[in-house]
């Protein structure tokens, strides 16, 4: 598969419906204006496929830039003195958007 994969028209609503609504990486309200983001930037060797993306909002999109998932959550980690909460709906460790 390369790069652009195959992602099914329909995904973009699935995503929005799984994600309840909210931003990836901090868990605000997308409200319909969101960014579609890789999870492992295509020029990190991601790919675009429906495993690496999901939806975030501009703010986080824009300041995860080339970094990975794992990466932003760490960074966001950092800057929040380690306060985390978890969200069993997705398996990954937030952060309060406010602190960002």
């Amino acid at each position: 598969m390369n790069q652009m994969g195959d992602v099914p028209e329909d995904l973009y609503q699935k995503m929005f419906d799984q994600q309840n609504g909210k931003c990836y990486y901090c868990k605000m309200s997308l409200k319909r204006d969101y960014h579609t983001e890789h999870k492992t930037p295509l020029c990190r060797g991601g790919l675009h496929d429906k495993d690496n993306l999901c939806l975030s909002c501009p703010e986080c999109n824009l300041r995860k830039n080339r970094r990975t998932e794992e990466e932003f959550f760490a960074l966001i980690n950092g800057e929040n003195n380690g306060e985390k909460r978890t969200v069993a709906v997705y398996g990954q460790t937030t952060f309060p958007h406010s602190k960002m």
